[in-house]
């Protein structure tokens, strides 16, 4: 669905995704909007460690128009490297 996402959309949920892995408490709801009728949220679980890396799982929702996902995630770092999506 998000091939779907208008730019502005992946934008404001990318945003969500950072402010929810790198602020939000456990199991806070990050909301996002883009464009008329796409938006959704973002929730990301208690940190954990895989090796060298911090991991977070992201439960996410994406709206666009009247079709609305929903998707699990894994989002690792090291350092103070980006996170990057591993599933």
């Amino acid at each position: 669905m998000q091939n779907e996402l208008k730019a502005d959309a992946v934008v404001a949920l990318r945003k969500a995704e950072t402010r929810a892995l790198d602020f939000a408490p456990v199991g806070r709801r990050v909301k996002w909007q883009g464009s008329v009728r796409q938006s959704g949220t973002v929730i990301a679980s208690a940190p954990f460690r895989v090796g060298q890396s911090s991991c977070r799982r992201l439960s996410m929702t994406v709206a666009n128009g009247g079709e609305v996902g929903r998707y699990d995630l894994t989002a690792c770092k090291r350092g103070q490297s980006d996170w990057r999506l591993v599933r």
